[in-house]
């Protein structure tokens, strides 16, 4: 009997040791990317105040938190680009133009981020061409808007680690190219990773609904293949 327990616990050192061997072996194998981040300070800038509206035809208007946002187009422009301005209280402010073409005209309307916990980030975007988005940023102090921040490319706001804080993610161009922004609000400051730079890929997707990146690596024959990468706290990981 006691040999049988014996050669039985045997049997379980052995397949516990091996399962640990697998796993360990598995994580060193898997490949883990560190990426260089860039540190910048945000801007404070006012936006320009709005004395005389060059209004021809008002498209649109939406009002949130107190301000209240127009889309028109301008008596001294003939192509119908959309341009924009908010009110706060009695004062008017430019946002300048936020599109070249009058469709989608919801996707201008600035709306609330959660990148900050206590006071409230405003996003709106804008598209300069077929390709070209642009993201702004601002925060309300006193009743006067400021730019914090712009961003170009297609940009998301989520938290792409599961660490409770928002990041945002900007890709843009035919063959994509990803960064990611990590806020610091408190301190005025941001940091940002280019992921092409960081993983030598010609084309990195954002999968938002599944927080991974696609990417497109060589092997060594010199062919491309797609991997799908984990982010977590500056690091990128591949998903086997």
């Amino acid at each position: 009997m006691k040999k049988k327990i014996v050669i039985i616990s045997g049997f379980i050192i052995i397949f516990v040791s091996t399962v640990l061997i697998y796993n360990l072996g598995g994580f060193r194998n898997q490949e883990l990317v560190k990426m260089n981040f860039i540190k910048e300070n945000l801007s404070e800038t006012p936006l320009p105040s709005l004395f005389s509206q060059n209004v021809k035809d008002i498209l649109l208007e939406n009002s949130l938190d107190g301000i209240t946002q127009v889309l028109y187009t301008a008596i001294t422009d003939n192509d119908n680009q959309v341009y924009s301005y908010i009110r706060i209280d009695n004062s008017y402010y430019d946002l300048g133009q936020v599109s070249y073409t009058a469709t989608y005209l919801e996707d201008y309307f600035l709306h609330p981020t959660d990148i900050a916990g206590e006071s409230t980030i405003y996003k709106w975007s804008e598209l300069h061409g077929a390709n070209y988005t642009l993201s702004k940023y601002i925060t309300i102090k006193n009743g006067i808007p400021y730019l914090i921040r712009s961003i170009d490319g297609h940009t998301f706001e989520q938290d792409i680690d599961n660490n409770g804080n928002i990041e945002t993610v900007a890709s843009h161009g035919t063959a994509v190219e990803t960064i990611i922004y990590e806020w610091d609000i408190a301190n005025k400051s941001i940091s940002f990773a280019n992921l092409n730079h960081g993983l030598n890929s010609p084309s990195v997707v954002f999968l938002d609904e599944k927080n991974l990146f696609e990417a497109a690596i060589q092997n060594s024959k010199g062919k491309y293949k797609s991997v799908l990468y984990k982010y977590d706290e500056g690091m990128l990981y591949s998903i086997k």
